[in-house]
């Protein structure tokens, strides 16, 4: 009987055995916070309410070692920060790089998924967060160069359809490639000569001469 193969999976806590208790915490957390959001009515932690969400959600993720609250977390993280920052600098900047600000901290709150994740919880690489983080990051640094940035996007939303053209192209090189290495490693047969037979000359008028030949009478 075969054993079944072990999977490389995170070392065990207390707080994953018994998730009840980390879930407590953290419900208490963001009552913790709305409650002094709402009763102080101060500016400064409603400014960084968002980023206090995301910090629970990521120590949250981090003690159960689960992908769940992980993803919000990092989300969160990254929207939090870029309003904070917006907001510390919205003296000094416009509104366009404000906005520039934020969406450029979400974008990069998706691409810090991949890492977390992988260190974290010890599983396969996520790529899916190189989609909305690449074009949230792109749309950001756009919007923080100004007009030259505009231009950018301008034209990056024109030509974008050759990046699918470039993946497809890709695709179709590796397929083409394996293709052709499957068929350098096999092995190359050498199908045998046919048996030819050979006809005896002598064969048919010797045949001839006994049919001919009389039967001796006994």
């Amino acid at each position: 009987m075969m054993n079944a193969p072990i999977q490389n999976r995170p070392p065990s806590t207390p707080w994953a055995d018994n998730p009840k208790i980390i879930t407590g915490v953290v419900v208490i957390a963001l009552g913790l916070v709305m409650l002094v959001a709402t009763v102080t009515d101060s500016q400064l932690v409603g400014q960084m309410i968002v980023l206090l969400l995301g910090v629970i959600f990521l120590a949250w993720g981090v003690m159960v070692r689960h992908p769940g609250p992980l993803i919000p977390g990092c989300i969160l993280s990254g929207l939090g920060a870029g309003i904070v920052l917006s907001q510390w600098l919205s003296a000094s900047i416009s509104g366009q790089a404000q906005g520039g600000i934020v969406t450029l901290c979400l974008g990069l709150g998706f691409l810090l998924i991949m890492p977390v994740l992988q260190f974290v919880t010890r599983q396969g690489a996520h790529w899916w967060p190189l989609i909305p983080g690449g074009i949230l990051t792109l749309t950001g640094f756009g919007l923080l160069l100004g007009d030259a940035g505009l231009t950018m996007l301008t034209w990056t939303g024109r030509l974008w359809p050759l990046a699918l053209i470039g993946v497809g192209g890709a695709l179709l090189y590796q397929a083409l490639r394996s293709q052709r290495s499957r068929s350098d490693d096999e092995p190359l047969v050498i199908q045998p000569p046919a048996p030819t037979t050979v006809a005896d000359p002598a064969g048919p008028e010797e045949q001839d001469s006994n049919a001919h030949q009389p039967t001796a009478v006994s």
